[in-house]
């Protein structure tokens, strides 16, 4: 807020790092506000993802489904963006689009896991203090226990829509 006070500099950031604040403490309208502010300034992955994650919140399914596909359009590494289109699609009971989302957002996921499990290996045998390779690794895997609940909800609404009669249509 204070950055938007003065008005000069970092303005889309501000608004979208206020927006970001204001979903996490469940404040959807004032988040709408702050992200749709933040649009213009520049379509980053991260604001577009936000902005359907919050028209996800206020089931703004058509809004949720193309600030996904955008984020995705500019980075497929969007690991979140493509397992909330995939929820979005099955929403909308599209149910084929919906696996695809959800393997797109398996993948992801595994590949993020993948890294960062090379980046613990990089840290562990690489130069630093005990304290601060221990620090860094703990990010790293707080990082990888929430993929793989993300990657294994992926699969889980994979299962859960190839049970259903006729998933592949749509």
């Amino acid at each position: 807020t204070r950055l938007l006070e003065l008005g000069n500099w970092f303005i889309g950031g501000a608004y979208f790092w206020r927006a970001w604040n204001h979903y996490n403490l469940g404040n959807i309208a004032a988040a709408r506000a702050d992200v749709d502010l933040a649009k213009p300034r520049g379509k980053s992955p991260a604001i577009l993802l936000l902005s359907g994650m919050v028209a996800w919140r206020q089931q703004q399914l058509d809004l949720a489904e193309r600030d996904f596909e955008a984020a995705l359009a500019i980075d497929k590494g969007q690991c979140e963006a493509a397992a909330l289109q995939g929820a979005v699609r099955a929403a909308q009971q599209q149910w084929r689009d919906a696996v695809a989302s959800f393997q797109h957002g398996q993948q992801c996921f595994d590949l993020t896991i993948a890294l960062r499990r090379t980046l613990i290996e990089k840290i562990q045998t690489g130069p630093g203090t005990p304290a601060g390779k221990a620090s860094q690794v703990a990010r790293h895997e707080r990082a990888i226990a929430e993929a793989q609940r993300n990657r294994d909800d992926a699969v889980q609404n994979v299962a859960a829509i190839q049970k259903r009669p006729n998933p592949s249509s749509r």
